[in-house]
């Protein structure tokens, strides 16, 4: 496998991770705009005027409230909690732990080459 190959399945990884990480809170901004432009359509329906700022802004910020009461009732914020700890580890494993070790060899070993040289 070339070098190339390597840096292509590393970069198409990493997007699919940013992406599966960015997904859910597309969503759920999508979902609670869906539903606040459905009160809205109903509430011109019945009074003839669109709602306000305000009243949309108040409308999302109970939607999200019950939706965290919700997630805590569930158990929901334990395992997403548990899984990015997770992802924490993962990280420190594949990035951090060679660049300790990997990297602080290969700097001695060029600053020893570089004093031998001078």
């Amino acid at each position: 496998m070339s070098i190339t190959e390597v840096q292509f399945r590393s970069a198409a990884w990493a997007t699919i991770s940013a992406d599966a990480a960015i997904k859910p809170i597309e969503s759920g901004t999508s979902a609670v705009h869906a539903i606040n432009e459905r009160i809205d359509a109903a509430w011109e329906a019945r009074h003839g005027r669109r709602l306000s700022h305000r009243a949309r802004l108040s409308i999302g910020l109970v939607l999200l409230a019950l939706c965290m009461f919700a997630a805590g009732e569930f158990g929901l914020v334990a395992l997403i909690a548990n899984g990015y700890r997770a992802l924490a580890y993962i990280f420190l494993a594949v990035f951090v732990l060679p660049l300790l070790t990997l990297g602080v060899w290969r700097l001695s070993k060029h600053r020893l080459t570089s004093l031998e040289v001078a």
